[in-house]
């Protein structure tokens, strides 16, 4: 049977080679990796349970954040809990050991998203890292196009400030205030 396009068989090849991505993307939400793998095949399921609803092919992709979206969800009420980084977990092993500046950033970046909201930390991983639009993120998120934009810019900010904080604890020695800084035009 074809809808919107797409055989069956289309769509299992197509939702499959998004699998990868899917992962990525629940574990920039702040998920362990056994809560992404739960939660990418839930999403998974529910996209091949429900691949007639695709209309358009072209936005199959959104359409099955959109679902992640709603997966994670039902996860979080379901357990009740805030998913939070666990210290173990913040260490990339996809960054190469011989780079220790690149793997120090990757930390920081992850220890400043992890005091993101959940809300925030899922624009910011659309659109940043995942490069989608914010049309793109609005609809698979099920908001106005204007708040992912107000969450996009409180996010950036939030994490700016974040990032900032971290790199000033690391840089004093223990006892001594940070610097003020200024603003220069």
């Amino acid at each position: 049977m074809k809808t919107g396009g797409l055989s069956r068989k289309e769509t299992e090849a197509r939702v499959s080679a998004v699998i990868p991505r899917l992962y990525v993307i629940c574990r920039a939400w702040g998920c362990a990796p056994d809560v992404c793998d739960e939660v990418v095949q839930e999403a998974v399921i529910a996209a091949l349970d429900k691949y007639q609803q695709l209309r358009d092919p072209d936005l199959l992709e959104t359409w099955l954040i959109s679902i992640l979206n709603n997966c994670h969800r039902m996860y979080l009420r379901k357990y009740r809990r805030e998913t939070c980084y666990e210290e173990d977990s913040l260490i990339d092993e996809r960054t190469p050991d011989a780079s220790l500046e690149q793997e120090r950033i990757v930390i920081q970046v992850r220890i400043a998203m992890s005091h993101l909201s959940d809300e925030h930390r899922k624009v910011l991983t659309l659109v940043d890292m995942e490069g989608l639009s914010y049309r793109d993120v609005a609809d698979a998120l099920g908001i106005r196009i204007g708040t992912v934009m107000s969450r996009v810019s409180r996010a950036r900010e939030s994490l700016r400030r974040q990032l900032k904080q971290l790199l000033n604890q690391q840089e004093q020695p223990s006892g001594q205030s940070a610097p003020t800084l200024r603003s220069l035009k």
